[in-house]
């Protein structure tokens, strides 16, 4: 019996098994829910008259108010990064 004609009877016997699937992990944020109010407070800010009131500390306060949920600054910043957000504010930081 030749090397090919095993992995050929062996490809035959266990070719037919199904693989297990391969589990997909689902990333979620705990401010995904509240990527609307991002936006909105994003456009708010990039069209007021002074866009300096519009503060991540500010932001955090309206998202306090809303949802009873307290979150970081930077959690915050680092949400807009990722979703292409914080780069319409103008900072210095806005592209890290």
């Amino acid at each position: 019996m030749t090397l090919d004609h095993v992995i050929a009877r062996l490809a035959v016997r266990y070719g037919a098994l199904p693989e297990p699937p391969v589990r997909q992990r689902k990333r979620r944020s705990s401010l995904d829910p509240y990527l609307a109010e991002m936006r909105t407070f994003t456009m708010r800010r990039l069209y007021a008259r002074d866009p300096r009131e519009f503060t991540l500390a500010r932001l955090t306060r309206e998202l306090r108010e809303k949802t009873g949920r307290k979150f970081c600054e930077d959690t915050l910043r680092n949400y807009l990064v990722r979703h292409n957000l914080y780069q319409l504010w103008g900072d210095k930081h806005a592209n890290p």
